[in-house]
């Protein structure tokens, strides 16, 4: 940070107040120079030109625009020349017009899963043990990686045409850590996916406690627990799984007219009679999953599981918005690293001055 000062007028005896930040405090002097009343036209004239501000409407629902416009003088007075026209170009809901509930205006937003824009009406409210249900175990390596490698992912983004592997753009995204404690804004589908999967991954533990003495337990091959973020775990592998041809599209599926019928078995597809003698095809692919996750002799024992990650003892993932929850320890380490960028920039604001 920089300090400007006026060297004209040396009455001011503001120009030179310390910047730092106070004893016992984490807010800033009362050192700065009040910005010039000027300075900021330029920037707020832009919401002028109905374009700019039919385009920011799009985006925003009747409570974002109503907080916009409370913002200055000018922004106000600027977005009221076009109140009647922007309020029909707020965000809506993808149910809007098609329900018998009449979908709200006044608050909008995307599904925290799948994106989809959803009003307050719309939503699937949560259950009462729909937080305790979220979390997923994370293997080892993704427990000690730094929190900031589970909240950045690289994607490859790709038009409509089918592009090559090598010629794909990867883009890099910022997600920031759960925030589902306090707001959880799911469409209807994802909410009814999340009961299902939650139920699912419980039991999976239960049944894997049940015939651990068996010699089918957790760590024992590729038949523990996989970690919580699956294909993106920072030590995932690939392995051969069975998949039925139902609900696999095979390679002899085509999307013809003609039907092409084919019989007998091979590596990849194999036919199997299941019960009342029908006969099922097993399709062989390759998959990445994630590493297996630990388990604790509490647990083995017959304690409840994924209590250090509910207690966050633990960092554990998000199956419902697929981001990262943080550890008390992640929380207390991100708390002190920003009070060390304060008191940085003030150190170097100080120097700047002397």
């Amino acid at each position: 940070m920089v300090k400007l000062l006026n060297l004209d007028d040396e009455g001011d005896p503001t120009s030179f107040a310390p910047p730092y930040a106070g004893i016992h405090e984490l807010k800033i002097g009362d050192g700065l120079i009040p910005t010039a009343q000027g300075e900021n036209k330029g920037v707020f004239k832009v919401t002028a030109y109905y374009p700019v501000v039919s385009e920011i409407a799009t985006l925003l629902d009747l409570t974002s625009l109503d907080q916009l416009s409370q913002t200055c003088k000018q922004i106000r007075a600027n977005l009221l020349q076009h109140k009647a026209t922007l309020i029909t170009r707020t965000l809506r809901c993808r149910n809007d017009g098609q329900v018998r509930i009449p979908c709200a205006r006044d608050l909008v937003n995307p599904c925290q899963r799948c994106g989809v824009i959803v009003c307050r009406n719309c939503i699937q409210k949560p259950m009462a043990n729909a937080l305790q249900g979220r979390h997923r175990r994370l293997c080892k390596t993704c427990l000690k990686a730094p929190l900031e490698r589970h909240l950045i992912t690289v994607e490859a983004v790709t038009d409509e045409i089918k592009t090559p592997d090598e010629e794909r753009t990867p883009v890099t995204f910022y997600h920031g850590p759960c925030t589902c404690v306090h707001q959880m804004w799911f469409c209807d589908t994802c909410s009814r996916h999340q009961r299902s999967e939650d139920t699912k991954y419980i039991r999976g533990w239960n049944w894997r406690r049940r015939y651990s003495h068996t010699g089918v337990g957790i760590g024992e091959g590729e038949q523990g627990v996989p970690c919580g973020r699956e294909s993106r775990c920072l030590a995932v592998r690939e392995v051969e799984v069975e998949i039925d041809a139902d609900q696999f599209q095979t390679p002899f599926d085509f999307p013809s007219s003609e039907k092409r019928s084919w019989s007998n078995t091979s590596y990849q597809t194999q036919e199997i009679e299941g019960i009342g003698g029908v006969v099922k095809k097993k399709v062989k692919k390759r998959v990445n999953i994630g590493h297996v996750v630990k388990e604790y002799e509490d647990e083995r024992e017959g304690g409840e599981y994924l209590l250090r990650e509910k207690t966050y003892q633990n960092r554990s993932w998000c199956a419902h918005c697929d981001r990262v929850i943080p550890s008390r320890k992640d929380q207390a380490l991100e708390s002190h690293e920003s009070l060390d960028r304060v008191v940085s920039s003030s150190g170097s604001s100080a120097l700047s001055i002397g």
